[in-house]
């Protein structure tokens, strides 16, 4: 491989990376320091030596990426996933045999981890289990006689066993061509033994059943067309788009106060436009809200860690479409704080939270909002917001005792000096009048 063709590769490792929060080695990704070696994407020991410091500043990732939904994105990480497999074996000096046994392992690997990452929930994700089926039917030739090869043989019993996986695990999602795929299961179980797809059709039939219904239901909350999914995201309207910002927002003259609905504003915008365009993003946004309310109703059935990651994949397409909207993070760093605790139980999160002096569940919504002021770093209502969860929950979380403890001040390095600081830093980097405020406020409290 030339440093060109590595280079190219750390690239796309990187952006994969930052897309959907995973290696393509299955390891977590976290994004180095803005500034260092790593963030350039040249150096791969540089990455690791960042990481660390990384962590520190942006926290443990939420669970993958912003794009976690996108089944393109999936199937392309599966591809590189499969290509850097083959390339590891080439220089490998294991037989043929166990090459290819070690190939199909990663490969499969790849695909569970797609899915338990985010592409069960995409928005096509019929694509990516439909490509995990006929990577697995791909195993054993077509017109290969098993019964005369006795390799073949041991390898169609476990195809057969993983695509019976696969085909249990995708008729519990709803998702498109639902029905095609029931019935290509339903033939697949007779093929094998009439007794034994009796009674696994009878256990799984409600499941699919109850998917389909999940399924045309959904549609009948949102569709991908209302929601205008895989939009850019853009800045919230603003009179000064419309303008040549040489005025005050006050030129758009409210109705009824002699203005006429054509009327230009400042620098000749027009002022039915700006409206218009307000209330088709008002509309749009909360389609994106309706769809957040749907899923935390867990129409699907699933338990608590399960439903969080779904929630949690619906807020991230929401946060990826209006990324530039404060409203958005903030109304999923809340949904954080309540929920998070009971939806998840990674051993990895607890001993960062307990090590940072937060409660997991505050944890993630301060990690939500640190993610939300890399995209909208002058936002003084996600810093308020992050500097109140540091205020409430850092004691709580890093001391056990109890209600009767005292209230946090900037003294004793608690939650109160945590926030004071969060304050401190935003006003200094991206300082408002309303910033100033509320650091003053905080300050006074904890001073």
């Amino acid at each position: 491989m030339t440093e060109r063709q590595g280079s190219a590769e750390r690239k796309l490792d990187r952006l994969l990376g930052e897309a959907l929060g995973v290696r393509t080695d299955g390891t977590e990704y976290v994004p180095p320091s803005a500034g260092s070696a790593a963030a350039e994407g040249d150096d791969a020991e540089a990455a690791g030596e960042d990481s660390e410091e990384a962590e520190d500043d942006v926290g443990p990732h939420l669970a993958g990426g912003l794009l976690t939904s996108s089944a393109e994105l999936w199937t392309l990480f599966v591809r590189k996933s499969a290509r850097d497999a083959r390339r590891s074996l080439l220089s490998s000096s294991l037989p043929s045999e166990d090459q290819d046994k070690q190939l199909r392992d990663k490969i499969a690997a790849a695909y569970d981890l797609a899915l338990d990452r985010g592409g069960a929930y995409a928005r096509d994700n019929h694509v990516l289990w439909k490509a995990y089926l006929s990577y697995v039917k791909s195993w054993v030739p077509p017109g290969s006689n098993p019964d005369q090869d006795a390799r073949l043989h041991s390898l169609l019993g476990v195809q057969r066993a993983q695509l019976r996986k696969v085909y249990q695990r995708l008729v519990c999602h709803p998702m498109t061509g639902l029905d095609q795929l029931w019935t290509e299961y339903e033939a697949f179980e007779r093929g094998q033994s009439e007794a034994l797809a009796t009674a696994l059709i009878g256990e799984f039939l409600p499941k699919y059943q109850h998917a389909r219904s999940v399924y045309l239901e959904r549609g009948r909350v949102y569709n991908v067309h209302e929601l205008r999914a895989g939009r850019l995201a853009t800045p919230p309207v603003d009179w000064n788009l419309y303008s040549d910002g040489s005025g005050p927002a006050s030129a758009v003259t409210p109705a009824g106060e002699g203005a006429a609905a054509g009327d230009a504003g400042v620098g000749g915008g027009s002022r039915a436009e700006y409206l218009s365009a307000m209330s088709e993003e008002c509309a749009v946004l909360a389609k994106w809200r309706r769809r957040c309310g749907y899923e935390r109703t867990n129409p699907e059935r699933l338990s608590a860690a399960e439903l969080g990651r779904r929630v949690r994949s619906a807020f991230k397409d929401c946060c990826a479409a209006f990324c530039r909207h404060p409203e958005v993070w903030h109304e999923w760093s809340q949904w954080e704080l309540l929920h998070s605790s009971s939806s998840s139980s990674e051993d990895g999160a607890k001993a960062k939270s307990a090590a940072l002096g937060l409660p997991k569940n505050a944890l993630a919504a301060a990690n939500v909002l640190r993610l939300a002021r890399l995209h909208i770093p002058d936002s003084a209502l996600l810093a308020q917001a992050h500097a109140s969860i540091l205020e409430s929950h850092a004691v709580s979380g890093a001391s056990s005792s109890g209600a009767g403890s005292s209230p946090p001040t900037s003294s004793d390095g608690g939650g109160g000096a945590a926030a004071v600081k969060a304050m401190a830093d935003f006003c200094s980097a991206h300082g408002t009048t309303l910033g100033y405020v509320l650091w003053e406020r905080l300050a006074r409290r904890h001073g």
